[in-house]
């Protein structure tokens, strides 16, 4: 590795060390920013000198700027939405799979310091209810009012917001929006979304934003009357919610909500042709992740013809610029490459196939989950495999149906090149461990 690097112009054999024998500071930081960000940060320890380089801001973003290309500085992780605890003298804990490319590398546990672990009477347990940009919303019913807090499950900072005054009465959906800038949290907005079970023009919701620092009721307008979906969770897509909905007559539609931009206007976006067209006897499951920034529609069709022809089995769109959907692959129950003695292929025809994630830096790869029998599986879209990640026999038992049976359970998130750090203000209501900055032992 050291072989590899280059001096800058102008340097000789003579100026390699400074005066106290220690290595020149364009070697260290070329050095540092070639190995993984836990072991340069356990690097401060050596000297005030690399306590000072390593700190600086500058480094920081020169770090990031060299690691978010690469896969293994930025794992893509699945978080179980359940935080338990085993008593009161235990941290809660929830469970984290990380991934690389297509394959999972252990189960393994993640403990949330700080947090009551006990539920008593009127207080819930915590479960995760949001995340963005790898940093995690918290969420727990308190004595009929909501508690919301903000979590890095790296390096075990967490702050809490303010109570909700008072727990909505009809179902809810929650978005979190975190901006960050050269690893530094500089900007969230919480949107607690009410969900009547009438469609409206308009749509409630509770925001807390770190601007203001409070909640403040919002009324948002919608152009047709629309009910926001309470189980498909808001997807962030540059800086603003992507919420499923649905209009009159159980037309299932998706529409932007941007509270910093327009926090006023719901903007409506159809889906592609086939979702909500019952004339023509469509079937079988969808859902809209992200990959490479992009908003992407997937789709699982179960329909033996399609406008006379075999019917395509999965569909995968993408929304343009112009906001029309542009349809990418047309993959044929034919087209798939199943692992040998595979159980899946007389499920072809059965709403078996629920959608989890796109992969959001591969979009060549899909995550499902198959309800029968019950496997997580990843779906490559290039070399058209589609293997078991051999997840059931390894999740806890309490969780396995909350975390896989469902799309809105657990979180898929790539977690960041370098930790992210919570401003200073916040320092007076955080809970920290010493940093730990890879997610600790197996299970």
């Amino acid at each position: 590795m050291i072989e590899s690097l280059k001096e800058p112009a102008g340097t000789n054999d003579a100026n390699v060390g400074d005066e106290d024998g220690y290595l020149p500071e364009w070697f260290l930081l070329e050095l540092w920013c070639r190995l993984p960000a836990a072991d340069v940060i356990r690097f401060k320890c050596v000297s005030k000198h690399w306590l000072s380089l390593i700190s600086d801001p500058s480094f920081r973003a020169l770090y990031i700027s060299r690691r978010s290309s690469s896969p293994e500085a930025c794992p893509f992780v699945l978080f179980s939405s359940i935080v338990q605890s085993v008593d009161e003298e235990h941290p809660a804990e929830t469970v984290s799979i990380p991934f690389e490319a297509n394959k999972f590398l252990q189960l393994r546990k993640l403990t949330l310091p700080g947090i009551a672990e006990r539920s008593s009477e009127g207080t819930s347990q915590f479960k995760i209810r949001a995340a963005d940009k790898g940093i995690l919303l918290l969420e727990r019913e308190v004595l009929r009012s909501l508690e919301y807090s903000i979590c890095n499950p790296v390096t075990k900072h967490r702050f809490s917001l303010p109570r909700l005054p008072n727990l909505p009465l009809n179902p809810i959906n929650v978005g979190f929006i975190a901006q960050v800038e050269t690893g530094v949290l500089i900007n969230y907005t919480v949107a607690v979304i009410n969900c009547p079970y009438n469609a409206k023009q308009t749509i409630r919701m509770h925001n807390f934003s770190s601007e203001t620092g409070r909640w403040v009721d919002l009324i948002v307008s919608s152009e047709h009357r629309v009910r926001i979906s309470s189980f498909q969770r808001p997807i962030v897509v540059n800086n603003a919610l992507h919420c499923m909905a649905t209009m009159i007559g159980d037309v299932v539609i998706g529409g932007i909500l941007d509270p910093f931009a327009n926090p006023s206007k719901f903007r409506i976006i159809k889906y592609p042709f086939g979702v909500d067209d019952g004339a023509n006897d469509w079937k079988g499951s969808f859902g809209c992740g992200v990959s490479q920034d992009r908003l992407k529609f997937f789709q699982h069709i179960v329909k033996s013809y399609w406008n006379g022809h075999p019917s395509p089995f999965l569909r995968v769109w993408e929304l343009q610029d112009n906001y029309e959907w542009r349809l990418e692959r047309d993959i044929s129950f034919t087209d798939i490459l199943f692992p040998d003695g595979d159980p899946y292929t007389s499920h072809r025809y059965g709403i078996t196939v629920v959608f989890l994630s796109f992969h959001p830096s591969d979009p060549n790869i899909v995550f499902l989950y198959w309800k029968v029998p019950g496997e997580l599986m990843s779906y490559n879209i290039e070399s058209k495999r589609m293997e078991s990640l051999h997840l059931k026999s390894y999740w806890p038992p309490s969780s396995c149906s909350d975390q896989l049976n469902s799309p809105t359970s657990g979180f898929f998130q790539m977690l960041p090149p370098w930790p992210t750090s919570f401003p200073l203000k916040h320092h007076d209501s955080t809970t920290s461990a010493p940093p730990a900055l890879a997610l600790p032992g197996p299970l």
